[in-house]
């Protein structure tokens, strides 16, 4: 399993959005394990066939401080065999 930490600063209401298409293949699909909790929007989008999707969040606008979201990139539980190339996404964000 790899491990990548991404620390970020936000300001309040704004937008951010991770493509996850270089964490994974198309045997692969992505979750949230851990969901923020100061956000208007905090979801996975693009979800389609092929491995392309994309989160994005927006905190909420009278947030501020600290925010943590934990994705999961994994073999599609679908698709017989191993899953060794899972990888775990926390970011940090800090809203301001």
């Amino acid at each position: 399993i790899k491990e990548i930490t991404i620390d970020t600063v936000i300001r309040a209401g704004g937008n951010y959005e991770l493509s996850l298409a270089s964490y994974g293949d198309e045997d692969n699909i992505a979750t949230i394990i851990q969901q923020a909790n100061h956000f208007s929007v905090s979801r996975l989008e693009n979800l389609s066939d092929m491995f392309t999707p994309v989160y994005h969040y927006v905190p909420d606008s009278k947030a501020t401080g600290p925010d943590q979201v934990v994705l999961a990139i994994s073999k599609n539980p679908e698709i017989k065999g191993y899953n060794k190339d899972s990888t775990i996404i926390t970011i940090n964000f800090t809203i301001k």
